[in-house]
């Protein structure tokens, strides 16, 4: 495309808010020093990541049509 190919089509973007989580709550400053939670609390972060964007893909009509 030459030059053309340096210009930025545009985009839409949608942003998508969860709940949020309470550790806090459950889980004090020494929980941190747990290796072993502090990776099942992420997993669990990242699984509620994962289901918010393929909420948001099923929504999507199309990549250039919107």
């Amino acid at each position: 495309l030459g030059p053309l190919g340096l210009i930025p089509l545009p985009t839409k973007w949608t942003i998508f808010f969860g709940e949020p989580f309470n550790f806090h709550k459950k889980y004090g400053p020494k929980d941190a020093e747990d290796q072993l939670l502090v990776n099942r609390l992420s997993e669990q972060v990242r699984i509620k990541i994962q289901e918010m964007v393929f909420e948001g893909l099923k929504g999507r009509r199309s990549i250039w049509f919107g």
